[in-house]
């Protein structure tokens, strides 16, 4: 889900997707990039980032959403739009759990476990 048009803020596209993919638009409040790492009850140094598609990437003021290898979704306003960048060039400092995504873990074909985010409220799980 991205929008085509207008000044956008990564932060406001994750709730935005969240919102509507989730609990469609009801209880996810209004909160900065850095509002959204405090609230994250689950988060470390990017040097020790999961291999976990789905999980935000921060710095002061920004968020991003980590996509896998080694690279990032984040929107840098109104001259380049949503981009897709590389994980190490842009000075990310943390990676989070976002909140309001219940992140499972699956096992592969190999029976090993792996994490995948499954978009559902905390709110409203069980």
């Amino acid at each position: 889900y991205v929008r085509k048009m207008g000044k956008f803020e990564t932060v406001n596209e994750v709730k935005s997707v969240t919102a509507h993919e989730v609990i469609n638009s009801n209880g996810i409040p209004a909160m900065t990039a850095d509002g959204m790492y405090q609230a994250a009850k689950e988060k470390g140094s990017i040097s020790s980032i999961p291999e976990i598609p789905g999980l935000a990437v921060w710095h002061s003021g920004h968020i991003g959403v980590y996509i896998g290898n080694g690279e990032v979704i984040e929107a840098m306003g109104t001259k380049y739009g949503v981009v897709r960048t590389k994980l190490a060039s842009r000075g990310w400092t943390h990676w989070l759990k976002i909140p309001y995504i219940k992140y499972e873990e699956e096992k592969s074909d190999k029976g090993e476990k792996k994490e995948k985010k499954k978009l559902k409220s905390e709110k409203t799980a069980g």
